[in-house]
C-alpha cells in the first residue's frame, strides 16, 4: 500500500482538534486548543539501514490559548512525529506505536499573535497575586528569582516578552503527551471492515504490516 494513500486516509479524518491541560496550573488558568489541520507521511530508512524503516508524520496544526474566554495567543506548528506501523491481531485493527514527537516547529501566519495579558490577569489573579503580577511586568527577575510564587503567576509570566517560541517551548511538553494519548487511543486505530474481501482475508491471515521501500506492506 502506497504511504501517499495512507496520507490521503487520514486527511480525510482531519481537520480534529483538542484540549490541552496546562500542566503547571492547578487552578482553570487557561483553555488550550491543538488543531490538526492536515499531515503529510513519509518513511525514513533508520541509521542508513534500508531494512529498517519507520513512518514520519509532518503535521501541520493551528495552537490557540484563550483566557477568560479571550484568546491571548494563537500560532501555527509544523509537528514532527516518528512511529512505527502497528496492527493488532486481537482487535484486528491498525494504527501506530512507539510514537515520538522528535520536533515542535513554529510556522509564521497571518493569524497568529500573542496578546498582553496584564489587563486580563488583573481580572483574574487572586487579590494577593495581582501586585505581585505587576512586579513581574516591570521586572521578570522578581518573578523567576527568588520568590515564590504560585504557578499561575508563573504561567502568565510567559506572555510578558511578546515571545511566540518561549510560549511553544513552555507547552511543548504538553503537546507531546496529547499527540501520545491520541496514538494509543483505540478510537484512532482503523478498523478492518469484514464486508472488504480483502480486509477480511487479512484479518482472519494476516500477521502483521512493516515498511518496506517507502510502502505499507501486508505480512501474512
Amino acid at each position: 500500500m502506497e504511504i501517499i494513500e495512507v496520507s490521503r486516509m487520514i486527511n480525510d479524518w482531519l481537520p480534529a482538534d483538542f484540549d490541552i491541560p496546562v500542566a503547571a496550573s492547578r487552578e482553570p488558568l487557561a483553555a488550550v486548543n491543538l488543531e490538526l489541520v492536515n499531515l503529510d507521511l513519509t518513511t525514513v530508512n533508520i541509521d542508513g539501514d534500508s531494512t529498517h524503516e519507520r513512518l514520519v508524520a509532518i503535521i501541520y496544526c493551528h495552537f490557540e490559548v484563550k483566557m477568560n474566554h479571550a484568546v491571548i495567543f494563537r500560532t501555527n506548528l509544523e509537528l514532527e512525529l516518528h512511529a512505527d506501523p502497528n496492527y493488532c491481531l486481537n482487535s484486528k485493527s491498525i494504527g501506530i506505536c512507539n510514537a515520538k514527537l522528535s520536533k515542535v516547529t513554529l510556522v509564521d501566519g497571518k493569524d497568529s499573535f500573542i496578546k498582553d495579558v496584564s489587563t486580563l490577569a488583573n481580572g483574574i489573579l487572586p487579590s494577593p497575586l495581582k501586585g505581585l503580577f505587576n512586579v513581574a511586568m516591570a521586572s521578570t527577575s522578581a518573578i523567576l528569582g527568588d520568590e515564590i510564587v504560585s504557578g499561575m503567576t508563573k504561567y502568565l509570566s510567559l506572555y510578558n516578552f511578546g515571545n511566540q517560541q518561549r510560549i511553544v517551548d513552555y507547552h511543548q511538553k504538553d503537546i507531546e503527551d496529547k499527540i501520545i494519548e491520541l496514538t494509543q487511543d483505540a478510537y484512532f486505530r482503523y478498523q478492518l471492515n469484514m464486508v472488504e474481501f480483502e480486509e477480511k482475508l487479512f484479518s482472519d491471515y494476516g500477521k502483521k504490516i512493516i515498511l518496506r521501500e517507502g510502502k505499507l506492506v501486508f505480512v501474512f
